[in-house]
């Protein structure tokens, strides 16, 4: 999921001229974001955030298995 997350991140990026791009938590504090752009990347991050959580749980899960 994350290798998904980011490609999509990177594409946006190109879309969006905003490359290179750093993490989306160091690019939303850039001042010449446009309101999609802040948006796109507030959405990002909680979804970049569930799928670490996710990852985590299933490592965690694994472990606890053997």
């Amino acid at each position: 999921m994350i290798n998904k997350l980011c490609d999509i991140y990177n594409k946006w990026g190109n879309k969006n001229n905003l490359q290179p791009l750093g993490s989306a938590d160091e690019v939303i504090l850039r001042n010449d974001l446009t309101v999609d752009q802040y948006a796109f990347l507030i959405q990002f991050i909680k979804v970049w955030d569930k799928a670490e959580e996710r990852d985590y749980k299933m490592m965690s899960d694994e472990r606890n298995k053997k």
